[in-house]
């Protein structure tokens, strides 16, 4: 579980187009992601940019390799980074562009793992706000990518699990968890000014 927001005040800045893996994942469903809506999202707060389809073929040989300095967690470099390699986005465009999903507050979302997406531009007063929700197939092994919470609340959170629902978290105590938050330190570029061609309505 993690939030996902558009700041107000970006500065026309995006996220490249990438997948939320940093491993060499399956070329089957194993992994979705629920988007909760917490705000309305439309083009000028920057709703998020989805490249549909884009899960069905989509292996870790399409990403970027990371190096020493963009590697993540226990990453050596040349595993895969989140982003996606620049001339297959451009192709990828060519055969499907992307829409930027226009929702209303309340909407849920759910994407595969693997879709290409990028984080867009927000030009509005308020911060466009949304929550993520993994689940991921029992069956697929995971030893690093599971969601860290505090230890003193435990009872709460893991008496909300069990069958059919696993809940796959660290407890950590509040000392051990000050250090997590560089996990996740996407570059970011800019825009192109005026471009009309991510506009499509979802």
């Amino acid at each position: 579980m993690t939030a996902n927001n558009a700041l107000t005040g970006t500065g026309g800045m995006r996220q490249p187009v990438h997948k939320d893996i940093t491993f060499h994942h399956p070329i089957c469903p194993f992994y979705f992601i629920a988007n909760i809506v917490l705000s309305d999202f439309t083009i000028e707060n920057g709703a998020t940019e989805f490249w549909l389809g884009s899960h069905a073929d989509t292996t870790s040989a399409d990403q970027v390799p990371c190096n020493e300095e963009t590697k993540v967690r226990q990453q050596v470099p040349g595993d895969p980074s989140c982003n996606v390699l620049p001339e297959l986005v451009e192709r990828r465009r060519q055969i499907r562009p992307p829409i930027q999903a226009q929702c209303s507050k309340g909407d849920i979302m759910i994407r595969d793992l693997r879709t290409w997406h990028a984080g867009m531009p927000n030009h509005s007063k308020d911060d466009r706000l949304m929550v993520a929700v993994g689940y991921q197939a029992p069956w697929y092994p995971n030893h690093s990518q599971r969601l860290f919470l505090p230890v003193q609340h435990a009872n709460f959170f893991m008496a909300h699990g069990g069958q059919p629902v696993e809940i796959r978290a660290n407890l950590l105590e509040a000392d051990e968890m000050s250090h997590l938050w560089r996990n996740y330190d996407f570059t970011f570029e800019p825009s192109i000014n005026n471009d009309k061609r991510n506009q499509s309505k979802l």
